[in-house]
C-alpha cells in the first residue's frame, strides 16, 4: 500500500473532516440565506410552505454523521486504487486536452444519474423501501442539511458507484474532484427546499433537462416520481416525471 496502517487512519480522519465542513459550511451557508436572512424576501420561492423545526434538523444532522464516514472510507478506497494503478486516472493534460476534461465530468455525471436512476427505483419498491431509503424519505419537507440524510446502506449503493467509475472512465484527477463538487452541489440545491432558478428557466430547453430543487422537493412530498440526480432524460424517458 505505501503507507502503514497507522498512516491510512490519519488519511481517513482527514478526508472525513474536511468531507464534514464542507457538508456544514455549504448547508448552514444554504440556511442562512433562505431560512433565516432571506425567510421573508424569499418566501415567494419556498417549495413547501411550512417550516422545518429544529428537531428534524437535528435528526438530518445527526443522521449525516455516519454518512460522511462512510465517505471518507470510500474515498480511501479511492486513494488506494489510484496509487496501486488500479485506475484509469491520466496526470498529463496536454494528453487529452480541455474538450474531453470537460466532456469526462458531463460522462461522469450522466453515467451516475442513471446508476441513481435505476437504484433509487428500486429502493422505492415496498420490499426495499424501509430497509435501504425510509431514513431519507422522513424529511418530507427537506432542507440543506437533509442533502446526507439517509441509510448507510443507501450511501453504499448510491455512491460506491464512484471507485467504480475511476477504474473504467479515463480521468484527469482534477476532472474527478470537479465531479465530486458537482454532486456535492446538486444534492444540497436538490433538498435546498427553495427554488433558485427563474420561472423561465423551467421552460427554457436546457431547463427541461435539469433536475431542479422544485424536481427533488416534488419527489420528496410524493415519492413516486423524479427520481433522477442531475438530469430528468430517464424521468421523461421512462414517464416518471412530475413537473408540478
Amino acid at each position: 500500500m505505501g503507507l502503514s496502517n497507522f498512516s491510512w487512519v490519519w488519511v481517513w480522519v482527514f478526508v472525513f473532516a474536511m468531507l464534514f465542513v464542507r457538508y456544514i459550511l455549504f448547508a448552514v451557508v444554504g440556511y442562512v440565506i433562505f431560512y433565516v436572512i432571506g425567510k421573508k424576501k424569499l418566501a415567494h420561492r419556498k417549495i413547501q410552505a411550512t417550516m422545518p423545526n429544529r428537531t428534524t434538523i437535528g435528526r438530518e444532522i445527526r443522521t449525516s454523521l455516519p454518512i460522511l464516514a462512510i465517505f471518507g472510507t470510500l474515498a480511501i478506497l479511492i486513494i488506494y486504487l489510484i496509487r496501486n494503478g488500479y485506475s484509469q486516472f491520466y496526470f498529463d493534460f496536454s494528453n487529452r486536452g480541455y474538450p474531453y476534461f470537460i466532456g469526462s465530468i458531463f460522462l461522469l455525471m450522466v453515467l451516475h444519474d442513471t446508476w441513481f436512476y435505476w437504484i433509487h427505483r428500486l429502493m422505492h419498491l415496498p420490499s426495499m423501501y424501509k430497509w435501504l431509503h425510509r431514513t431519507h424519505h422522513l424529511s418530507v419537507n427537506p432542507t440543506p442539511f437533509t442533502s446526507f440524510s439517509m441509510d448507510c446502506k443507501e450511501a453504499l449503493i448510491e455512491f460506491g458507484v464512484f471507485p467504480i467509475l475511476i477504474l473504467i472512465v479515463p480521468l484527469h484527477p482534477n476532472a474527478f474532484l470537479l465531479f465530486t463538487l458537482v454532486a456535492f452541489l446538486f444534492n444540497i440545491m436538490g433538498h435546498l427546499g427553495y427554488e433558485i432558478f427563474p420561472r423561465w428557466f423551467f421552460t427554457s430547453w436546457i431547463g427541461k433537462w435539469i433536475n431542479t430543487s422544485t424536481h427533488h422537493n416534488l419527489h420528496h412530498s410524493g415519492l413516486h416520481y423524479n427520481y433522477g440526480y442531475y438530469f430528468t432524460f430517464w424521468d421523461k424517458l421512462l414517464k416518471t416525471e412530475k413537473i408540478q
